[in-house]
């Protein structure tokens, strides 16, 4: 998603977030809304827009009425990656997965690496990759019924 984001130009507004410029206008205290953050609000726009469209309905519902793309994303972050004592959580449920990991019985050795390589994946997700030699390792382990 960043790389898209990216590819869109549009990551800049996740990194700091957009928040409309405000002046006050002749004559009322009303606010109106500089005209130089135009730019800003519709790449904003895109960017909610972009996540909106990678995401499930499901989850988008959890945006609620947010109207800010970088708000929209620590949303997601907070959802899937969550904070550091819940990646922690997640890492060691995560060895665990990996440590008892074995051949079932009568899987194929294709599904058993595909099962293997979902597990690196979510070690992928949450900034923890396991090494070759681990996931090697482990293959050799699994196959020989060590």
């Amino acid at each position: 998603m960043i790389n898209y984001l990216n590819i869109l130009d549009l990551w800049s507004v996740i990194e700091k977030a957009y928040e409309p410029e405000y002046a006050n206008s002749v004559g009322n205290e009303a606010k109106v809304e500089v005209h130089a953050s135009t730019e800003r609000k519709k790449l904003n726009n895109l960017a909610i827009n972009a996540i909106y469209n990678a995401v499930s309905e499901s989850v988008a519902l959890l945006f609620g009425n947010t109207t800010n793309a970088k708000e929209m994303w620590d949303t997601l972050i907070d959802r899937y990656e969550g904070n550091t004592q819940i990646k922690r959580t997640k890492i060691a449920g995560l060895d665990t997965k990996f440590e008892t990991f074995k051949i079932e019985n009568g899987e194929n050795v294709e599904d058993m690496y595909n099962r293997l390589m979902h597990i690196q994946n979510e070690f992928i997700e949450l900034g923890e990759p396991l090494s070759n030699d681990k996931i090697v390792g482990k293959l050799l382990r699994v196959m020989l019924g060590a």
